[in-house]
């Protein structure tokens, strides 16, 4: 497959089908949400305007949080819906990002030991000790000995399982997923993951606050810190949403408590434009600055092998090319491409086409489309269909812009 275009600051979401399937509405991962899951509680965002800040209140919608762009809200893919189509709301932002676990090896390149143990030139040994670490993962077994501390209390403190659909106390004002406290943690064995995955999750604590009991020798950065885990959802659509809710969620108990906080996020998504100013990254940055004693991590630069899935493509001639596969066994669809690009608005005033090419050794054109200006029909989508010179159809095209 080739696309000949630049890339772009606006979202400019592109999918490609070599079978005749279709999405069912202009937001590739609303429409999956409204199909699967429509009357289940989800984090949503909404512009920061008068008229949608009136509207929510007038609605008795509880905002959980209001940054500079963006207002944040939980509500039913059905209810937003309904809203949208009575015309009571207009743009939404609704994220397709399958998220993905992270991890990487860390204590012996960071002098770990000479950091507990306080060596020159540090002037005091740091443990953990009186510091909240909240991580958002897979899952936790909260009930193994590196978690456990010498006089036999659990060293977590909360458990939000975002995955449980039938909760009995969610936490507030997130309205989703079930809650744990410490009682009820010190109290039951483990039985709170609904994923049934509770490997990455207990490595990554084990890395960052593991106390070695277990075996003692595997300790970790912090092993005297407090842990608050936050089970993430990855079958939740609008994922980014609800990683901000559990970073909110977090610094939220360790203010309680009157104790800083650092938040490990080994899970991510090779999706969207990871440079911070989506409705999430803007909060967790609000969050973050909003006062001291708050740091976010993120785990980067540690895909293994997979190819590059980032790509920047900057016009120094006519026309530039970028090439895709078509994926067998896509999310989306079998045989389909999916990529979203993004490009600041005033760099958008290039023209695009797609075309659809031979494998090699030739890689000889078999088909393209009209080229068209890069902010036409903003809003609305575009549909268009590759046919080869005997007019058979080998591609269905769908292509979505927003600002």
């Amino acid at each position: 497959m080739n696309i000949q275009m630049a890339f772009q600051k606006f979202i400019f979401l592109l999918f490609l089908t070599f079978s005749p399937y279709t999405l069912l509405s202009q937001k590739f991962g609303f429409s999956k949400a409204l199909e699967n899951s429509p009357s289940t509680n989800i984090p949503f965002s909404l512009e920061n305007t008068p008229e949608n800040l009136r509207f929510l209140k007038q609605e008795k919608i509880q905002i959980k949080r209001e940054t500079e762009n963006w207002l944040f809200f939980t509500q039913t893919p059905e209810w937003i819906n309904k809203q949208k189509k009575e015309g009571k709301i207009n743009t939404f932002y609704f994220e397709y990002s399958p998220p993905e676990l992270l991890s990487d090896s860390a204590r012996a390149k960071h002098f770990t030991d000479s950091v507990h143990l306080g060596t020159s030139p540090l002037h005091d040994a740091y443990t953990g000790k009186g510091v909240i670490l909240g991580f958002v993962d897979s899952g936790l077994d909260y009930d193994h000995p590196d978690f456990i501390d010498e006089y036999g209390n659990k060293r977590v403190i909360r458990y939000w399982d975002q995955s449980e659909t039938a909760p009995t106390v969610s936490p507030q004002p997130y309205n989703y997923g079930q809650i744990y406290y410490h009682a009820d943690i010190q109290q039951s064995p483990n039985t709170t993951t609904s994923q049934n995955d509770l490997l990455h999750g207990t490595t990554v604590v084990g890395i960052a606050a593991g106390n070695g009991l277990a075996n003692g020798r595997n300790k970790g950065m912090a092993p005297e810190a407090e842990i608050i885990f936050v089970e993430t959802d990855f079958n939740k659509p609008n994922w980014t949403l609800t990683v901000a809710d559990a970073c909110d969620f977090i610094f939220s108990v360790a203010d309680s408590l009157g104790k800083p906080a650092v938040i490990n996020l080994s899970v991510g998504s090779s999706l969207g434009s990871h440079d911070g100013t989506d409705p999430a990254g803007e909060l967790m940055a609000l969050l973050v600055k909003e006062k001291r004693g708050r740091i976010i991590i993120g785990a980067a630069g540690n895909s293994g092998n997979r190819p590059p899935f980032h790509a920047q493509n900057i016009i120094s001639s006519d026309t530039s090319f970028i090439w895709f596969k078509n994926n067998p066994a896509a999310t989306l669809g079998q045989n389909t491409v999916f990529f979203d690009l993004w490009s600041d608005i005033n760099d958008a005033q290039f023209k695009y086409s797609f075309g659809a090419n031979r494998n090699a050794p030739s890689y000889e054109d078999v088909a393209s489309t009209e080229y068209r200006f890069a902010q036409l029909n903003v809003g609305t989508p575009i549909f268009d269909t590759l046919y080869n010179e005997n007019g058979d159809r080998i591609a269905t095209i769908e292509i979505y812009t927003e600002y």
